[in-house]
């Protein structure tokens, strides 16, 4: 596995090398991932995407193991370690710049008004040519907030997802 440290400027530089041509028009789409994706592939877990002109957003909360390894059966070039490191829940912080995507695992402070501390959540990204994947428990309300937004309010999503993956992530 090629692992470079980069600041998060230098991987968003990374991921615009592989940007496909933009297209005019734009279609919104929200579903259940229920159906078959890939030839021959059937995945059952519950999740959002949310797709406009050739960026995909696609929402995993509080997915299953099998929920994780069917990441790796849809995507068959993102690396086993990178699977692994999906299904462990307290994952280190990093970023491993791998020749098609860019696998980040960040922390977000989330606070415990009952213990009355902050404590830390993951979110894996999964940053992909035209697909950006969030993994994460659901419980960070911004984020959560944010996808729910963009299916109602057309200029949050034009101004996430209207230009490239990398703008996505940087925003």
């Amino acid at each position: 596995m090629a692992f470079r440290p980069l600041n998060i400027s230098q991987a968003i530089g990374c991921v615009k090398n592989y940007l496909p041509e933009k297209r005019a028009c734009a279609k919104i789409e929200e579903k259940s991932f229920s159906s078959t994706i890939r030839k021959g592939v059937s995945l059952p877990m519950a999740l959002k995407t949310l797709v406009y002109k050739s960026i995909k957003w696609l929402d995993i909360r509080n997915p299953t193991p099998e929920e994780i390894k069917a990441i790796g059966t849809l995507y068959p070039f993102v690396h086993p370690l990178n699977i692994e490191d999906m299904l462990s829940p307290n994952e280190r912080p990093k970023m491993d710049v791998e020749t098609d995507y860019i696998f980040i695992v960040l922390h977000f402070p989330l606070w415990d008004a009952v213990e009355r501390l902050t404590r830390s959540r993951e979110v894996n990204f999964l940053v992909l040519k035209t697909a950006i994947i969030t993994i994460h428990d659901g419980s960070l309300k911004p984020l959560v907030n944010l996808f729910d937004r963009c299916t109602s309010d057309p200029s949050t999503l034009d101004r996430l997802l209207g230009k490239s993956t990398e703008h996505t992530l940087y925003t």
